[in-house]
């Protein structure tokens, strides 16, 4: 009976945390337009229009490659290898602070 009782009061004090966590929100940056040099977008106006909480999510929609290489003694380089594409959304998202 004890046991019950115990499980019933944490669920109680859980409840509010699972609840706020239930309604966090993704945002993607730019909305449609994306993160993007191309064009005459304004961020910081984008973000003044967001209400943005401890638990969203936001993602930035970028294409990212690397590619290591080395330069040798007479400057040439040497392709070492090519870590393939990876969508934003393959990534781990960023979690918004206050």
């Amino acid at each position: 009976m004890a046991a019950k009782r115990i499980v019933a009061q944490a669920l109680l004090i859980l409840m509010p945390a699972l609840l706020r966590l239930s309604l966090a929100a993704v945002y993607k940056v730019g909305d449609s337009a994306g993160w993007t040099t191309i064009g005459n977008i304004d961020y910081k106006q984008w973000a003044a229009t967001k209400t943005f909480q401890v638990g969203d999510v936001i993602r930035s929609p970028v294409t990212i490659a690397y590619h290591l290489g080395l330069l040798d003694n007479d400057g040439f380089l040497i392709h070492l290898c090519h870590i393939g594409l990876l969508d934003n959304d393959d990534l781990p998202p960023r979690v918004a602070r206050r």
